[in-house]
């Protein structure tokens, strides 16, 4: 299924702007619930809001934002799944014990395509899964990647973090 079909046949819960790159590309971001049970192309990343218990992931990247969607781009020949596990090992060095997605954000350029700019233009995908942690490798986080930290927190700490309006539809969208 195309963007375009996917969009209209769904409502967003949620409408954001997002920067990237210290403000050289900037996109709109819907958000949308539910199981997204066509394909819809062009998925570039998935990602997850991680439970422990009654704990979430908090991440903080390279650029200082916190946020609680770790995960990452699929690798060719990746499948979601696959690419979720190795992200999320990757940024925070557990692994997926349980999952089930939430839904979906649509990001759409909003700035002219910068010229290095290595996603589809002029929208894109990224998947949204819920899951429970596993085992925790600490020795598996790639501290040279765009995560520089990650940690559980409650829920309730999450109330006085700046996140955007998506990221707490997905928050919500699960058990307390």
């Amino acid at each position: 299924m195309g963007i375009e079909r996917f969009r209209r046949s769904r409502k967003p819960v949620a409408t954001d702007t997002e920067s990237w790159f210290g403000g050289r590309m900037v996109f709109t971001v819907h958000t949308y619930l539910g199981l997204v049970s066509e394909p819809i192309e062009p998925v570039t990343s998935v990602r997850c809001v991680l439970r422990c218990r009654n704990r979430i992931m908090l991440m903080k990247d390279a650029e200082g934002r916190q946020h609680v969607l770790p995960g990452g781009r699929i690798e060719p020949g990746e499948s979601h799944l696959g690419a979720l596990s190795r992200e999320l090992l990757e940024e925070t060095g557990y692994t997926l014990a349980k999952v089930e997605q939430l839904g979906a954000c649509v990001f759409t350029h909003t700035t002219p395509r910068p010229t290095d700019d290595c996603y589809p233009y002029p929208r894109f995908v990224h998947l949204i899964y819920r899951g429970e942690a596993g085992e925790h490798n600490p020795r598996a986080w790639k501290r040279h990647g765009h995560e520089v930290s990650s940690r559980f927190v409650k829920r309730e700490e999450l109330d006085s973090i700046t996140l955007t309006d998506g990221e707490r539809v997905f928050v919500d969208a699960g058990p307390p």
